[in-house]
């Protein structure tokens, strides 16, 4: 029987749990919440930061954010999914301080992964110690800082825990609160935009539920009907789950048959991104992050996905003396995963992953095997308390041998030496201190020459210390000023009047978007890629490009293409491609950059102004019908005149009239909408060279138009002599249908809970009535 008192000292060691986990991460972010230092480079700086800046600037305007018109020509901005319109952490966004809302909204994130980890922790029986120090692992490791620039990979990975917790919670007691909870944690995660993720967290929970039976807080039944029974609930609640975010999946869905997966990604480009021996190295000894900022670098690109996969001393460890307790299912179910996530992460490097790729239906849909450690990084960490509470009680019951301890040890340390002898800079010294400290610390509470709280604070310090000193130079932090000030060309563009583009590259050389400019050490070239403004960075300051980041999240088809045409042209061609995309500006990269001091030296003869590029917006008479394989060859020609003839796929829908004259009066940007005026002679098409997408709408003079796809990527609209206000608007295609879905799954979902709880009253009922019989 529970006694208040030792309910209330329950309480208060739970609250000091929390306590020291909090106090953990507040160490580690205090820069980011109270130093105005925010993260930059990769993926962050280029992608995260402007995308999320965009997000951000719709809020403020109160305003849905269905298309982008600042890269790639316009693109659709809602359907991506990898902006998280709907994605509830988003909230954050309607802070008006956008560093601060970005700093929030991350570590948010990093709070969710270790309060979910510390909560599952002692959902399953682990002690507070073991509870804080997987937390500490799973929000502080290697791992988790190189995802986090990945941005991605980190949203959808920090959901596993707590929702594995919330399901465990229903299995405990069947509440439909945690059912609910569940399917919204389900529509959490998927939002987070990395479906494998997501996928690959359900599969998870479903082998866990068959293969762990549930720890339930009141008598039940029990055995494999109920962990059928469990598996029909968890199924239903993912459904349900993706339900309810149905006005953002369909739309999604849609745009996805524009793009490059559908049709499969080939194994080179899907297995690019391998776990390789090298990364997986620094699971067991990390390099020195920071050189990779201020060492010296080269013209070319990233090292790799994942810069390391550390999570400690302890994670190898803890695997090696797991092996020791493989009786206990939980155990050996992590240790599995631990494997079957290396066997995926290896990629290319693993023989056998080509016929995996062959075989499993779907995966050919996902790139860069290396992201699937995330499986046996969760491992890892849910073996850390797991194996760590085995360990003390079989060492307080003196059921482990004396040496066994000092012998997994001493095998870790042999794995820290073997990767010490790398030719990278690495230091062994702190890792071989650490393990033998554990060692000594343990023998002696195995001797009871200490008790057991020097040796949990030893292990804790160490954990907190080694994650801390070893994983801080994976997070590279900047003042808030490197995004705030703009760049020195960037106010010559904006004094412009008219909707120009940019684009910032090398023309004359290799356009390739993966490389940095040249620069002493990365920071310098990540500085000179601020000024020279690449995408999507540049949109922050008001830039709009022709281009963007070639691949990113859904790749579609008119991206590639116009990419591949500009990568394969001549110099020549190059720059009549760029002039007919609407790019009146050009920022040299072509060129070596010069440095003073590690900073850029940005002189205004680095960009470059056409004088003959096209308008956004222009009125031609004529109309010719081409097929699809001439098109760009043809409007990319030397000859062809764009401002006199538009080319179609299609038969012209108007005849054409050599002697009619028009022009564009006015142009107007709205969000998710386009307003210009025209005046013709005769009939003639307005030429919109934003680009042509399924769920665009055309009014003229307020009565329904018709929009045609035009010079292969843009939008064109047949008009008839006169005055006219053609008006542009979006609305991504499944927006409505996903709206009646997702009303009507949460409509079933909290009739189904009512149902549920019902039912457990019912049963609660009936168990009390045969109790007093």
């Amino acid at each position: 029987m529970t006694t208040p008192n030792s309910s209330l000292l329950s309480r208060i060691q739970s609250g000091l749990g929390l306590l020291l986990l909090g106090g953990g991460l507040l160490f580690f972010f205090w820069p980011m919440l109270f130093q105005e230092k925010v993260p930059f480079d990769r993926d962050f700086t280029l992608v995260t930061y402007p995308v999320k800046h965009h997000l951000h600037q719709a809020y403020q305007q109160g305003t849905l954010p269905f298309w982008n018109p600042n890269v790639h020509m316009g693109t659709p901005y809602f359907a991506e999914l990898h902006p998280g319109v709907f994605y509830p952490p988003s909230l954050f966004f309607f802070i008006e301080d956008f560093p601060i809302a970005l700093n929030l909204y991350y570590i948010f994130h990093f709070v969710i992964l270790a309060v979910g980890t510390y909560l599952l922790l002692r959902r399953w029986g682990v002690s507070r110690t073991g509870a804080v120090a997987s937390a500490w692992t799973a929000a502080l490791s290697g791992f988790i800082f190189s995802s986090t620039y990945l941005s991605n990979l980190f949203l959808g990975a920090v959901w596993l825990p707590i929702l594995f917790w919330a399901f465990e919670k229903f299995r405990a007691t069947c509440r439909a609160r945690w059912f609910v909870f569940t399917a919204f944690l389900v529509a959490c995660q998927t939002l987070a935009a990395c479906p494998e993720i997501n996928i690959f967290t359900c599969g998870l929970l479903g082998l866990w539920t068959l293969f762990v039976p549930a720890e339930r807080e009141h008598p039940g039944p029990g055995g494999r009907l109920t962990a059928i029974r469990h598996m029909g609930m968890l199924l239903l609640a993912v459904i349900l789950g993706l339900g309810i975010i149905a006005v953002q999946l369909l739309p999604t869905y849609q745009l996805m048959q524009h793009s490059h997966r559908t049709d499969g990604i080939d194994y080179t480009f899907h297995t690019e991104w391998s776990l390789s021996p090298a990364t997986f190295e620094t699971f067991f000894l990390p390099h020195a992050a920071q050189a990779s900022m201020t060492g010296n670098v080269i013209p070319v690109e990233q090292s790799g996905f994942l810069e390391s996969v550390y999570l400690g001393v302890f994670a190898p460890l803890f695997i090696v003396v797991g092996l020791r307790f493989w009786r206990d299912r939980r155990i050996v179910f992590w240790l599995v995963m631990f494997a079957v996530g290396l066997f995926l992460a290896f990629g290319k490097y693993n023989p056998l992953y080509a016929w995996v790729y062959e075989w499993v239906p779907g995966l050919d849909r996902f790139r860069y095997p290396e992201k699937y450690f995330y499986v046996s990084a969760m491992a890892s960490v849910f073996l850390l308390g797991l194996v760590w509470d085995r360990l003390v009680a079989a060492t307080t019951k003196r059921s482990l041998g004396e040496k066994f301890v000092p012998g997994a040890v001493l095998i870790a340390a042999a794995a820290v030496v073997n990767t010490a002898l790398a030719p990278e800079v690495r230091d062994a010294v702190p890792s071989l201190l650490i393990l033998f400290a554990f060692g000594i610390t343990h023998t002696l509470f195995y001797f009871r020459k200490i008790g057991i709280g020097l040796f949990r604070a030893v292990f804790l310090g160490s954990l907190f210390l080694d994650l801390v000193v070893r994983n801080f130079g994976l997070f590279p932090l900047i003042d808030k000023e490197y995004y705030l000030n703009q760049p020195v060309m960037a106010s010559t563009i904006q004094s412009d009047p008219e909707p120009y583009r940019l684009y910032s590259g090398r023309v004359v050389e290799n356009p390739d978007r993966f490389r940095l400019p040249n620069g002493p050490t990365r920071l310098a070239a990540l500085i000179a890629m601020k000024e020279y403004m690449y995408p999507f960075l540049g949109t922050v300051y008001g830039m709009q490009y022709a281009d963007g980041m070639p691949g990113l999240a859904m790749g579609l088809k008119d991206h590639f293409l116009w990419y591949r045409a500009l990568l394969h042209a001549q110099p020549e061609t190059r720059f009549r491609i760029l002039k007919r995309s609407n790019v009146k500006y050009w920022i040299d990269v072509d060129r070596p950059t010069a440095y003073v001091n590690g900073i850029p030296l940005i002189l205004p003869d680095r960009l470059h102004v056409f004088d003959d590029s096209l308008p956004r917006a222009f009125w031609v008479p004529r109309a010719r019908q081409v097929s699809d394989e001439r098109l760009l060859g043809l409007y990319y020609g030397q000859g062809f005149d764009p401002l006199r003839e538009v080319l179609l796929t299609q038969a012209p829908p108007l005849k054409n009239v050599p002697a009619s004259t028009g022009w564009v009066k006015s142009l107007k940007y709205a969000p998710n909408r386009v307003t210009v005026r025209t005046q013709q002679t005769g009939n003639g098409y307005l030429v919109l060279l934003d680009s042509w997408m399924p769920g665009w709408r055309v009014t003229v003079d307020g009565e329904p138009g018709i929009v045609i796809r035009a010079n292969r990527f843009y939008r064109a609209v047949p008009l008839g002599p006169g005055p006219h206000r053609v008006e542009f608007t979006f609305t991504p295609a499944g927006w409505r249908e996903g709206l009646v879905i997702s009303a009507a799954s949460t409509v079933f979902l909290f009739l189904g809970a009512l149902w549920l709880r019902r039912r457990n009253r019912s049963v609660s009922t009936q168990q009390q009535v045969q109790k007093s019989l």
